[in-house]
């Protein structure tokens, strides 16, 4: 995490590159810690997660008004958040 926050605060031009890192190293961690022991679950957690993606790129206006996916990668919500502490 401290190497992170040093590489968003110096090198925010690349600092994609460790969150990618981190979040290949978190996939791995997960298949390691985590065994499916069937095809059918695994099969079904997958097309779960499809569902959840589907419905928040294509159906979250419907819902909430606005597409969540595109205001969260746009980045327009408020930096704080009112209710947080």
């Amino acid at each position: 995490a401290s190497s992170w926050l040093l590489a968003r605060h110096f090198l925010a031009p690349g600092a994609w590159i460790l969150q990618d890192l981190f979040g290949v190293c978190l996939c791995v961690v997960f298949l390691d810690v985590v065994r499916v022991e069937s095809l059918k679950v695994a099969t079904i957690l997958l097309s779960m997660a499809f569902c959840y993606d589907v419905f928040f790129v294509f159906f979250s206006p419907y819902v909430f008004g606005e597409s969540v996916m595109v205001k969260v990668a746009t980045g327009d919500g408020p930096d704080r958040d009112a209710y947080f502490c």
